[in-house]
């Protein structure tokens, strides 16, 4: 009969845990890897509260949007300069991911011409998809004092070659379930949509 030395014995009951470690361990430091990546942007600051006026004339509380994920920026209906351009980007980028949780909010800074009435006309003129999507109005010092001081983005009234003009920013805020901005995308960037969708992936569930 062959005799197996003590040590031997004693080496084997661990060769079982080491083995199940080795596997273990490396899925276990991708889950933390993937994780880290996936929430590392930065907490720029709490989107403000509101309450204003859809164009379906439903009152919107940004209370609504709480649990949720969410992008907003500001436009004006007789805009003609950036405006279109950041519908069509938005609008792209609905046809592109149909299926995302990322609920989309375009406040006018013109509310004095933009009531929901014409609101509505102006979805149904750039062939917008309402899903998920509120465009709000309400009382023109509420509104600045939403996009300047609470939104941190600037708003003006101006004239354009002798015409009418209100400057505003060109850019989305992405903002996530607990209410924190964590995010800027400008509209003008290459790939808007494919950048939108990769921010949202990283602060999503």
């Amino acid at each position: 009969m062959i005799k197996i030395p003590k040590d031997y014995s004693e080496a084997k009951k661990w060769i079982k845990p080491i083995f199940i470690i080795m596997i273990i361990l490396p899925i276990v430091l991708i889950y933390f890897a993937i994780n880290m990546r996936k929430n590392s942007l930065p907490e720029l600051f709490e989107a403000p509260s509101f309450n204003l006026i859809d164009q379906n004339g439903i009152q919107f509380s940004s209370e609504e949007m709480v649990g949720k994920y969410w992008a907003v920026n500001f436009f004006f209906t007789k805009c003609r300069s950036v405006c279109p351009m950041q519908m069509s980007k938005l609008k792209t980028f609905k046809e592109q991911y149909p299926g995302i949780g990322l609920e989309l909010i375009s406040i006018t800074v013109d509310p004095q011409h933009d009531n929901p009435e014409r609101l509505k006309e102006y979805i149904q003129e750039m062939s917008l998809n309402e899903k998920k999507w509120s465009f709000l109005t309400g009382d023109k010092d509420e509104i600045r004092n939403i996009v300047v001081n609470g939104f941190k983005s600037g708003m003006d009234e101006v004239q354009n070659d002798g015409l009418f003009d209100i400057a505003h920013a060109n850019y989305l805020l992405l903002v996530d379930k607990n209410n924190v901005v964590r995010a800027v995308v400008r509209f003008d960037e290459q790939n808007f949509e494919e950048k939108l969708f990769g921010l949202y992936q990283n602060i999503s569930d």
